[in-house]
């Protein structure tokens, strides 16, 4: 009954986090430079340190952490490189206008519900790796939490855990530099409300 609870607990929380992520991403809004590029630094800083924090854990819980490490590498690069390239085409597709004094920006219809469900499977696909890697079992003792460890390093160098973190971060980075780029150009037009 306790893991019911637990496992209710976070698709509540999932439930939630998709209901935010969706009415941000679908429809207009209106685009804040201020919150925009507040964002950018905080996951270039977020960023950073979970590839520190990954290092860390794969260096201090696995027998050759520099193997699993190049092992992982070139699925944190194809992630970079295509969550640059979504970022790219889903900023060129957002759209811009001033309505009543009011900067507006707008993604592409389709896009938002696509980087939703590459969200979804993203949380999915994590928690199916905690429990098949067994970070979500009771861990007793000095052996348990070696095993735990070891287990954390695994999962920080899994190539489809790897890929999507990297793809996310870097389609996010690059969609909110180039929005607020874009935003800066004279070409957004000027449009009275509907």
């Amino acid at each position: 009954m306790q893991h019911l609870t637990i496992y209710a607990g976070i698709a509540l929380l999932l439930a939630l986090s998709l209901y935010r992520k969706g009415r941000r991403m679908i429809g207009e809004r209106a685009f804040d430079r201020r919150r925009t590029l507040t964002r950018l630094l905080f996951l270039a800083g977020v960023f950073a340190f979970v590839l520190w924090m990954d290092t860390q854990q794969v260096d201090a819980g696995l027998a050759d952490p520099r193997t699993a490490l190049l092992q992982a590498l070139p699925f944190l690069l194809l992630g970079i490189v295509g969550g640059i390239g979504l970022g790219v085409v889903a900023a060129r597709m957002a759209q811009f206008r001033v309505d009543g004094g009011v900067l507006k920006v707008r993604a592409h219809a389709l896009f938002g519900p696509a980087i939703l469900a590459l969200y979804v499977l993203r949380v999915a696909y994590k928690f199916w790796l905690f429990q098949h890697l067994g970070i979500v079992t009771d861990s007793v003792g000095v052996a348990g939490a070696q095993a735990a460890q070891q287990a954390l390093a695994h999962y920080d160098v899994d190539p489809l855990g790897t890929l999507l973190r990297a793809l996310f971060f870097a389609y996010y980075l690059t969609y909110y530099g180039l929005l607020l780029r874009k935003a800066r150009q004279p070409a957004v037009s000027s449009r009275p409300a509907a």
